[in-house]
């Protein structure tokens, strides 16, 4: 009989430890959820209504790639967004692609431009928007500088294509719907 209460005993203790485990894991999972969503919205609340209005001025007059607002000043380890909208005038319904590449980088004091180093993998890139002729996309760019290491202005290159394209340097894509925009981004 002694066996018995042992045994009961250490499937309750197995039982008990699987619930705190499940329930420690539940917890995590809600945590990096949680977080994973005001990240989100913070994009989002950056991605403000006048970008919105801008973006939707410039497209109305005919411009076939708009940017609003090509000036950003932003604090070490925050997130800058920035305002893209395509419009297709090709008459015919297409593949647009954006594409975004940091070009250079200026140190704060300093006039000579410097190489990006890592920093382009801190570039959420937008991709792949099928258009039909005439629809407009407004678009949200957002760039990380969580990695950025030094104080000074990023130059990023932003290059709107039909098709596939890599935005790293000159020459450019033969298929770039419009010529390449420049963002400017200075971490402080």
């Amino acid at each position: 009989m002694k066996r018995l209460n042992k045994s009961g005993i250490e499937l309750s203790i197995n039982f008990l430890v699987v619930v705190i485990l499940g329930l420690a894991l539940l917890t995590m999972g809600i945590a990096m959820f949680s977080k994973f969503f005001r990240g989100a919205e913070a994009i989002k609340d950056k991605y403000n209504a006048e970008t919105e209005a801008q973006l939707e001025s410039l497209l109305s007059s005919g411009e076939k790639v708009a940017i609003p607002f090509t000036k950003r000043n932003v604090i070490a380890g925050e997130t800058a967004v920035f305002g893209v909208g395509i419009l297709n005038i090709i008459g015919k319904e297409e593949l647009f692609v954006v594409d975004v590449k940091c070009d250079e980088f200026i140190p704060k004091g300093s006039q000579l431009p410097e190489s990006c180093g890592s920093f382009d993998q801190n570039i959420i890139y937008v991709t792949d928007y099928k258009l039909k002729n005439n629809q407009q996309q407004k678009l949200p760019i957002a760039v990380s500088t969580k990695k950025a290491d030094k104080e000074g202005t990023y130059i990023l290159n932003v290059c709107v294509c039909t098709g596939r394209c890599v935005c790293n340097g000159p020459p450019y894509p033969g298929n770039m719907y419009q010529n390449l925009h420049k963002l400017y981004l200075t971490v402080i």
